[in-house]
Order: C-alpha cells, then sequence, then structure tokens
C-alpha cells in the first residue's frame, strides 16, 4: 500500500498474523519484505500479546523463506536465529492473500463460527502459547566485514558504503 509517512509518501508492506483458535489478528506495515522486516513486524506483535505461539505459519513470506526444488524451506539466517530466540517452529505454505490497534477493536466482535467475542477466545488460545524471552531479539543481521579501498563492503552480493573513516 502507499502511505505517507514523516510527510512523504511511501510504500509500505504489511504482515498480517492471525490466531487460528481464536481468530484474533493484528497487522504491521512495514518498509519492505526482507527478514529483518518480517521480524520486526512479529516482535511488535509478539510484544503486544506478551507471548509467543508455538508454531507460526507463512504464507507468501519470501523474505523468511522459499521452497528449494526439493520440497524443504531455505530461511535467512537473521529469520533462523528469530526463531530460535523466541522458540517458535516456522511453517511455510503456499501464497494466498488496519493496523494493530484497528485489529485489537475487531477482536471485540464476536467469532464467525464460535458466536462468542474473539477477544474471549484468544485468552483461551494464550494458555497454549509460549512466554517471551527475557531478552528482546534485535531483527538486525550483525556481521563483521572488511571493507576495501573504496570503503565499501559486500553483504549478501549487495554492495554498501561504509564511509572514509573505514577505509
Amino acid at each position: 500500500a502507499r502511505a505517507v509517512v514523516a510527510g512523504v509518501e511511501r510504500v509500505v508492506h504489511f504482515l498480517a498474523v492471525s490466531f487460528p483458535y481464536s481468530n484474533k489478528r493484528w497487522v504491521a506495515a512495514l518498509p519492505g519484505e526482507t527478514a529483518e522486516c518480517v521480524c520486526q513486524g512479529l516482535l511488535e506483535v509478539f510484544e503486544r500479546t506478551g507471548m509467543t505461539p508455538g508454531v507460526v505459519v507463512f504464507d507468501n513470506a519470501t523474505g523468511v523463506g522459499h521452497r528449494n526444488s526439493d520440497g524443504t524451506a531455505a530461511r535467512p539466517r537473521l529469520f533462523s536465529l528469530f526463531c530460535a530466540h523466541y522458540g517458535f517452529e516456522p511453517r511455510f505454505r503456499a501464497p494466498a492473500r488496519v493496523w494493530l490497534d484497528a485489529c485489537e477493536r475487531i477482536a471485540g466482535s464476536d467469532h464467525y463460527r464460535h458466536g462468542v467475542p474473539v477477544r474471549e477466545l484468544f485468552e483461551a488460545e494464550r494458555d497454549h502459547m509460549l512466554p517471551l524471552p527475557g531478552v528482546r531479539f534485535d531483527p538486525c543481521d550483525w556481521r563483521s566485514v572488511k571493507a576495501d579501498k573504496t570503503s565499501s563492503v559486500v553483504i549478501d552480493a549487495n554492495r554498501y558504503l561504509a564511509g572514509p573513516r573505514w577505509r
């Protein structure tokens, strides 16, 4: 979607998280679909709920996983570290396709099948979730690399200018 951020129109990507039992959901707007962005969005949701689900199923999440030709899922290092830190199992499925506060308001509505507020079902679902670890995950992939004589570094085949003092 297009959004105005700090007075500048930008493209934003949405991470939608839905809890299957209660149908409680949250949406985070992010600058991209990279592993860093997905980890940041999940971090916001986990901190909002105060819990971590035991399994997270991803749909159309090329930033955190893609299928290899042999059917296995390949994951970026940062995302693998994030999963290990929070203790959830990532699963990937074929693609299908409001903000956190708006999702909180939706939670007051009745569940389409059970006829009780989504918020009540989510409270019961929390009993089956994992507590957050004591340390917050930093969704950046920190690496030590050597700059060349032009102050450039290469990370994942991308070239970045580190600045003249790092020559």
